[in-house]
């Protein structure tokens, strides 16, 4: 059993040791079966079956995963416990054969020692090239399966191992055991198995020759336990509430929030077996999203290796031949490939904070630290809204620390050494202040707002919740361009001359009800360029970054870029795409109180209490899966509206002007010549711009 329980371990700790069930006949040996089973025997046939179907696959994991245990046991400081070495009696019959009921005792007493995950057994019992198998896996050799159950010993911190019935036949005996530990990863998982072992006597010498494990609990099951954090996490905590002063908040509150880790020493092994089993049969839901985030990276760095592939590209497309100079396109290039060195390193490191987060149990031990903190400084920590702004106050610290370098060195270096960024340090910092106070200022309203909703919604909970959202996303959207927005970048009217008249010419022909035309200086902290337009009704507002202006040949390609935005507003793509986004978040806030309720979900992810914002960011973890296909949808949808975009201004006479405009804005933002259908069609919004001058020129193809 200690070979497959190690199975598991082998994800986070790298050691395990080995062997199956596999049956095959040995006509050299007179053998006596001797079995030694338990309470439920129900389950041999099937364990025979499992075996049967081992494949080649999972036997390399688990012999691999042994030789990384052999490896990590020499680090390990030896036990200070021996194997005992008794010397077992011949038998009187004059055979030469060991004393069959010694050899009973002596494997009775191995149990006590538990010695299928401690090593600790009596060896001149067994032959020296005997047999050891499990539902996994099987080898010989006597000194191999002591070194393998050394080496999963060594990751227990407490066990209970017990022989249950025992029972003598002519030629066999049955009996069954039960196993329970508690093993000493960070997360403290507890492992739970029934079963019964068969051992087969050599007649000449009466030694054991073979030694096979059968298991009650299906392999994976023990790889979930393996993976699912267990009370015994907050065991420290404890600890130190117990022993601290009378009336200390810190201690009271431990006692009351984390669970009582020795209250398993307490617990009988029936009953601890009980809960770890029913425990285990809830369904996985933290190892499936993990899984599946998993899963997600290994397929988006894949198309991130064939856009890298593409960015090495030595020559321009075809289509761009003559359009772009060689010089842009080397920098382009240069630019790119930093940026997707810069991006496969940050999604690395991404992928593995948010799985150790997930995996090691850091959201329920942040929850509760919250809850510490706030009893520390005097407040209620069982008031849900204080004690989520002061989870949500934690995280944002994070975020911002585990960021920064990130941003520092996507600015200051990427971008600075490819003459785009014009910000300083100074401004940059300010900036960041400037968000974490807004979101101060901001945040607190909304949470206190949505836990109420939740709290108070009843069956029309999700209703109230997309109500909320809709008027939230309509004010912040009419908030944002005139009091948020100017606090980060300055906006001042478009001067009069030609270029404001043409635009405004523009917008008349087109009934657009323009209010205001400014002008951000975006220059100031980046050289990328940008045009957009806002508002609601009769009051629409566009903005042109003055570094479109600067970047354009002439009045024209400006002229043509915001022809391009109006038939975005022509075509009624701006009231789709928000219609689209609303429809979306009542189906999440829909599915969200289908789960909400779900103890099994909070179990899963370690959270004994079901808080509000913890529902909300567990229900968005398990619906990652529909987020990437609906994701990549509403990219397929976005793609298709900027080339009904394109061809509207075509359609207004800007084709020449188009064409040099995007062509103008592709070379000055460096954006990538070369890329990869299959990353494009995944990750882009817009049209690559090979496909877009394409589109631009096909409707002319036709007429001539």
């Amino acid at each position: 059993m200690a070979t497959a329980l190690s199975f598991a371990s082998t994800i986070p700790h790298l050691q395990s040791h080995h062997y199956c069930v596999l049956f095959r006949p040995n006509s050299c040996r007179k053998l006596y079966k001797f079995r030694c089973n338990g309470e439920n025997p129900t389950s041999n046939s099937s364990t025979n079956k499992d075996s049967e179907s081992e494949n080649v696959l999972l036997k390399m994991a688990w012999y691999g995963s042994e030789l990384l245990g052999i490896a990590a046991s020499f680090l390990r400081s030896p036990s200070a416990v021996e194997a005992p070495n008794s010397s077992l009696e011949l038998s009187g019959d004059g055979s030469g054969a060991l004393d069959r009921v010694m050899v009973v005792d002596t494997i009775k007493e191995d149990f006590q020692r538990s010695y299928f995950v401690t090593g600790n057994l009596t060896l001149n019992a067994y032959e020296d090239e005997c047999e050891f198998a499990d539902p996994a896996g099987s080898f010989k050799g006597l000194r191999r399966f002591k070194r393998n159950c050394s080496n999963f010993g060594s990751l227990i911190e407490k066990c209970n191992m017990k022989l249950m019935k025992w029972e003598d036949l002519e030629d066999k005996g049955i009996g069954h055991w039960r196993f329970s530990c508690i093993l000493s990863f960070p997360w403290k998982p507890i492992l739970s198995a029934t079963g019964y072992t068969e051992y087969y006597f050599d007649a000449q010498s009466g030694k054991v020759c073979r030694h096979v494990e059968h298991w009650n609990v299906p392999k994976m099951t023990l790889l979930k336990q393996i993976l699912k954090p267990s009370r015994g996490w907050w065991s420290k905590k404890t600890e130190k509430a117990k022993t601290a002063p009378t009336g200390d908040p810190y201690a009271v509150l431990t006692k009351n929030c984390c669970s009582v880790y020795s209250s398993y020493e307490s617990l009988s092994p029936a009953l601890w077996h009980s809960a770890t089993t029913e425990s285990a049969m809830a369904f996985p839901y933290l190892e499936v999203v993990v899984g599946f985030m998993m899963l997600m990276y290994i397929f988006e760095a894949y198309l991130h290796l064939r856009q890298h592939a593409a960015l090495k590209l030595p020559a321009l497309p075809k289509t761009l031949k003559g359009i772009i100079s060689q010089e842009k396109f080397e920098k382009s290039r240069a630019y790119s490939l930093d940026k997707s060195h810069f991006h496969f390193v940050h999604e690395s490191v991404t992928i593995l904070m948010d799985t150790a987060i997930l995996f090691f149990g850091v959201l329920p031990w942040f929850w509760k630290r919250s809850g510490y903190f706030l009893v520390l400084v005097g407040l209620n920590a069982e008031n849900e809204i204080l004690h989520t702004l002061s989870f949500l106050a934690g995280v944002m610290f994070w975020s911002q620390i585990t960021d920064l370098p990130f941003s520092l060195y996507s600015t200051f270096m990427i971008e600075a050494r490819h003459g785009f960024n014009k910000q300083t340090i100074w401004l940059f910092f300010r900036d960041m202040i400037k968000g974490i106070a807004l979101a101060v200022l901001i945040g607190p309203p909304i949470v206190a707002a949505i836990i109420v909703i939740v709290q108070k919604g009843g069956p029309y909970l999700a209703i109230y919740l997309w109500a909320f959202m809709l008027v939230l996303s309509l004010v912040m959207m009419t908030l944002y361009p005139i009091l948020l927005a100017p606090l980060f970048n300055k906006f001042t009217p478009l001067s009069d001359g030609e270029l404001r008249v043409k635009i405004e010419n523009l917008a008349s022909s087109l009934k657009f009800p323009l209010k205001k035309l400014f002008v951000v200086d975006g220059s100031t902290r980046s050289s990328h360029s940008n045009a957009y337009m806002y508002g609601f009704f009769n009051n629409k507002r566009i903005v042109l970054y003055d570094t479109l202006i600067q970047q354009c040949k002439n009045d024209e390609e400006v002229v043509a870029v915001i022809a391009h935005e109006l038939g975005h507003w022509k075509l009624n793509h701006t009231m789709y795409s928000f219609i689209a986004v609303q429809i979306l978040t009542f189906l999440q806030f829909g599915g969200y109180t289908l789960v909400r309720n779900s103890k099994d979900l909070f179990r899963s992810f370690g959270f004994d209490t079901q808080p509000v914002l913890i529902g909300l960011i567990i229900f968005q973890h398990t619906v990652i899966p529909l987020q990437h296909l609906v994701s990549f949808g509403l990219n397929l949808v976005s793609r298709s509206f900027e080339f009904q975009a394109d061809a509207f201004a075509k359609k207004l006479g800007y084709t020449t002007a188009l064409r040099a405009g995007l062509v103008k804005l592709q070379e000055e933002n460096l954006s990538a010549m070369n890329t990869d259908p299959w990353y494009s069609a995944y990750h882009y919004s817009h049209p690559p711009l090979v496909e877009r001058l394409a589109a631009i020129d096909e409707p002319d193809k036709k007429a001539d």
